[in-house]
């Protein structure tokens, strides 16, 4: 009888880099949930990705939100023994993300969904439809 494995595949497969684009919406956080549970290896390395926005004269600074939510899926990794890295920059999401996945030499990238239809997300746009165009 085998085993039961708590990652999705054997042991000696070679690992890869993945890139995550996080951000403090309940998808960002099931989409980790799904790649733990599907995707990621012991030998993989996770990527954690956060693009902010300039400055705002009223508010939190953008800046220490985005640590913030990166200090959430970095401590979801160590509860999970995953290997990672954290990038966070400012500017424009889609670029952020296009350009993390180049800088790491990422072989996959994982983003939430935020269930738009086909119509709100030609009006709004899709962040991954932006950083990875067909």
């Amino acid at each position: 009888m085998m085993a039961s494995q708590t990652w999705c595949q054997a042991a000696d497969a070679p690992g890869r880099t993945i890139l995550f684009a996080v951000n403090d919406s309940p998808e960002s956080f099931a989409a980790f949930a799904w790649a733990r549970a599907n995707l990621l290896r012991q030998q993989d390395t996770l990527v954690l990705v956060h693009a902010y926005e300039k400055d705002r004269l009223f508010g939190a600074s953008p800046l220490l939100e985005a640590q913030q939510v990166a200090a959430k899926f970095e401590a979801l990794c160590k509860d999970r023994g995953v290997q990672h890295r954290v990038v966070l920059a400012q500017g424009c999401a889609a670029k952020v993300v296009a350009g993390a996945a180049i800088a790491n030499r990422c072989d996959m990238c994982v983003m939430g969904c935020r269930g738009l239809s086909a119509v709100k997300r030609a009006l709004i746009g899709s962040v991954s439809a932006f950083a990875f165009p067909p």
